[in-house]
């Protein structure tokens, strides 16, 4: 195996453990808030996600906020966070 492809694999295998962390601290958000960010990280618009909430546009707005900042918390506490981003 050359360079280049250990390269691929190791950055891959990186890659994986930066999902597995990521999905792993999403299970840990409510139920509300994954539905948020799932509709926002599918490119559902605010309105869409306004009116699927029963809610403002400026609320949603502010529950997605939120929610992804709850979920930048868990991933940032994590003691393998700072191993994935060296």
């Amino acid at each position: 195996m050359g360079y280049l492809e250990d390269e691929s694999i190791s950055t891959y295998l990186h890659q994986v453990e930066q999902r597995r962390l990521y999905d792993e601290k999403l299970k840990m958000l409510d139920t509300s808030c994954r539905d948020v960010l799932a509709m926002f990280f599918n490119k559902i618009s605010m309105k869409e996600i306004a009116r699927k909430l029963g809610t403002s546009e400026q609320y949603a707005k502010k529950k997605k906020f939120n929610c992804k900042s709850k979920l930048i918390d868990l991933i940032r506490q994590d003691a393998k966070y700072e191993e994935l981003i060296n």
